[in-house]
């Protein structure tokens, strides 16, 4: 029998306005993730600077308005001086966080080239643990100074004489963990990171500075880091950064893992408090925003335990080995648009997001060397976030049934979000966890004028259905038939386990 789920939203009753860098993601040069994913020379696609152009072409569709480069772990002992200049003169270099060989073939400049085509900002991350202030600055200044000096000079010389004009610079990544090279104390790192950004604001006060805050909320460190850490660099910094993966283990029930997104609210909400209260206890004027610059959901076997290198052949210092490579099912593109809707609810926080990665690992986009690129089934949620969630997030009350679940409590079967966006449309976003389809009533208030444009589902009979390169089309979109909005009230049938966009427009 169907559900029955009752929504309010009202034209009035607004959360804020969504930053359309919330649509962000990020590439890094390791594993299949750069090399033969985004670029690949030889490849039949591939245009004369080696970059494919199928998985361009995918990429463009996800509207992509930001990436940030170049990590990540490899951050933590990356030179950026080897990536650039001639490649025949650049120089291999063992790569500690992921015991693998770095050719440096692409590099600071290359990557800029890639985003700056797509219309995208850049988020540029420092070494911020065997390096610091010298070399961020050194950054900097070959980056972004017009010309007459060493370094800005040298990027002429390199061929790319107009500044790169890099907005938003990330004080490091995920230095407090145990798994990074150079792990640093928050003593250490708050007091760094306070100099480092200090300096970059010298050469120019208007550059955006994200500091790293917690990797995650299971850490021992949680919360006081970022305590410590806003409490040392709030005068000078921005953002703060925090990363959310949602880690599916193999013994995990599909309920258990949809479940996921209790702990995010507590997250970030606990996050959001600590910078209203530094911003009080410095009787400061300026809130400091999230960015959330790594999130997806994974594999628990593959990420942390490495469960698939012995069957991929991986051994230690290959040049660009197949790592953390996961075939995605439809169960994971619930999971991630859920957790993109808790982003939408949080959009008066949060200023930056970057799903990781962008191709082959952990990513929405996947390739064969030589052969085809296809989309994953989480490339869609994000999709249709990016190209239909701008504008605003309106308070969205959904009433429904919800089951136990032994570690998150009460868990509501329908979660859902209304975002108005320009030009009288609006999009509502709804994730049905249940077994079965519900039926939506969804009371618009203020918005009665309204009919349906269309309503796109994404789902399957079988949850862990995937697409592959021979079956590219396995778990995709379709529109449904059915929706109306009579008496100013979305009716709407949620079909099972399903992913949903209804999209509204003003008139008749």
């Amino acid at each position: 029998m169907s559900k029955t789920v009752r929504a309010t939203i009202n034209r009035d009753f607004v959360i804020g306005r969504v930053s359309d860098m919330m649509f962000g993601h990020y590439f890094e040069p390791i594993g299949r993730c750069t090399h033969e994913g985004m670029y690949e020379p030889d490849h039949p696609s591939a245009n004369a600077k080696g970059w494919r152009q199928d998985v361009l072409e995918l990429v463009r569709d996800l509207h992509i308005t930001c990436f940030r480069y170049p990590g990540g772990n490899l951050t933590a002992s990356y030179r950026w001086e080897d990536g650039i200049g001639p490649r025949e003169k650049r120089p291999a270099r063992m790569e500690l966080a992921w015991v693998s060989v770095e050719d440096n073939s692409v590099g600071i400049n290359e990557y800029i080239e890639y985003v700056k085509d797509l219309g995208a900002e850049t988020l540029m991350t420092f070494n911020m643990g065997t390096r610091g202030l010298e070399s961020a600055v050194d950054l900097v200044e070959y980056c972004n100074y017009p010309g007459g000096t060493h370094l800005s000079d040298l990027r002429r010389a390199h061929g790319y004489e107009k500044p790169h004009n890099i907005r938003y610079w990330c004080l490091g990544n995920e230095v407090e963990g145990e798994w990074q090279i150079a792990q640093h104390r928050a003593e250490d790192y708050g007091w760094l990171c306070r100099q480092t950004a200090k300096a970059v604001k010298r050469m120019d006060p208007s550059y955006q500075l994200i500091a790293a805050g917690s990797s995650s909320c299971s850490l021992p460190t949680y919360i006081d880091w970022d305590i410590k850490i806003l409490d040392d660099a709030y005068d000078y910094i921005d953002g703060l950064a925090i990363h959310c993966y949602t880690d599916r283990r193999e013994t995990d029930t599909t309920p258990h893992y949809l479940a996921h997104t209790i702990n995010l609210e507590q997250y970030l909400s606990s996050i959001e408090g600590v910078c209203r209260a530094i911003k009080a206890k410095k009787r400061g004027k300026k809130d400091i925003w999230l960015s959330i610059d790594e999130w997806n959901v994974q594999s628990y076997e593959i990420v942390h335990l490495q469960a698939d290198r012995p069957k991929r052949g991986i051994k230690p210092w290959m040049v660009h080995p197949p790592i953390i490579e996961q075939t995605y099912t439809m169960e994971d593109a619930l999971a991630l648009g859920l957790q993109l809707i808790v982003y939408f609810r949080h959009c008066n926080t949060i200023k930056v997001a970057c799903m990781s990665l962008l191709v082959n690992c952990l990513s929405p986009i996947m390739t064969e060397k030589g052969g085809p690129a296809w989309r994953q089934p989480t490339y869609y949620p994000f999709m249709h976030c990016s190209k239909y969630g701008r504008g605003r997030a309106l308070e969205t009350i959904v009433n429904c049934e919800s089951y136990k679940d032994d570690l998150y409590g009460e868990v509501p079967y329908v979660e859902g979000i209304m975002i108005q966006n320009e030009g009288d449309t609006l999009t509502f976003f709804a994730v049905n966890k249940h077994d079965d389809e519900c039926i939506c009533l969804c009371n618009l208030q203020g918005f009665e004028d309204y009919r349906i444009l269309e309503h796109i589902v994404l789902s399957h009979e079988d949850l862990f259905a995937v697409n592959t390169s021979g079956d590219q089309d396995n778990v995709k979109p379709r529109t449904r038939d059915g929706s109306i909005v009579t008496g100013g009230e979305l009716h709407a049938v949620l079909e099972k386990y399903s992913w949903n966009v209804i999209r509204m427009q003003k008139g008749a």
